[in-house]
């Protein structure tokens, strides 16, 4: 997680933090809890070789060039990555998506609504773009945005397949872009909104699907490593054919004959019992 720009917090319980959906020990759905360790980067020395996923979440202030630089070259080798912009995000994440073949486009708001702000808007994930780790009819649950700005595609796709993740009344509200750097698959996310996996929508009542957005997207970064895969297939043999003849005997032997043998048992018990 890069920090040092007051990005979003892995740790602060506040309403725009990250603690509850990533480091939370008592949440079952907490990613610590599900494989994930994390560590906190100053992107003002080059990224250390060992770290798989880096994560920008919505900073406040500009990177300096040699910040910049740094991530550049991250990109460029191949690091898998997640950014999470808002619609006022620093002008230096609009480089970040430049090498990305991305742009930023216009704030998204809603108006047929009226239970929610115009700013808040419920998107729709796209089946079949990452793995939908709680099974495809997860993505039927809107996915809940505040204060979101769309992304555009530029005619420089930089080498990366990219494809909507999330989408509201035909905008995009996140990409998923993967390429080839030599042998390796290069993944990178990119949302609209920082508030995908805050607490404040960790914690809402109305359904979402904020918390299958994060388990799938982390585990579509992780090619499918983690979180561990609990998912059960269905069962090959679902159907039970009796005939009407069959279902009325088993039918008298379970209120008929089954009560009787108990009866009987219970009665021999007792007369045994007296008789001692």
């Amino acid at each position: 997680m890069v920090v040092g720009q007051a990005e979003r917090s892995l740790h602060l319980a506040s309403p725009r933090d990250y603690e509850h959906r990533f480091t939370r020990l008592n949440d079952r759905f907490a990613l610590i809890n599900h494989g994930f360790d994390f560590v906190e980067l100053d992107l003002s020395e080059p990224i250390p070789a060992a770290v798989d996923i880096v994560m920008i979440a919505d900073p406040r202030a500009n990177y300096s060039e040699d910040m910049r630089s740094n991530l550049r070259s991250y990109i460029a080798g191949g690091g898998d990555m997640a950014l999470l912009m808002e619609p006022d995000s620093p002008t230096a994440l609009d480089a970040v998506l430049t090498e990305l073949g991305l742009t930023r486009g216009r704030p998204v708001t809603q108006d047929s609504d009226p239970r929610f702000p115009p700013a808040f808007v419920l998107a729709q994930a796209r089946s079949g773009v990452i793995d939908a780790y709680w099974g495809e009819e997860t993505l039927d649950l809107p996915v809940a945005l505040d204060t979101a700005v769309s992304l555009q595609t530029l005619e420089d796709d930089r080498g990366f397949t990219r494809a909507p993740v999330l989408i509201f009344d035909d905008q995009a509200m996140g990409y998923s872009l993967e390429r080839l750097v030599g042998n390796e698959r290069q993944r990178i996310v990119v949302y609209g909104d920082a508030d995908v996996f805050s607490n404040a929508n960790a914690g809402r009542s109305q359904p979402s699907t904020n918390i299958a957005t994060a388990f799938s997207t982390f585990h579509w970064l992780t090619d499918a490593a983690y979180p561990v895969q609990r998912t059960r297939r269905e069962p090959v043999d679902n159907d039970v054919r009796i005939g009407l003849g069959t279902l009325t005997a088993l039918k008298w032997i379970l209120i008929g004959a089954i009560p009787l043998a108990i009866l009987i048992a219970g009665g021999s018990l007792l007369l045994v019992r007296r008789r001692r």
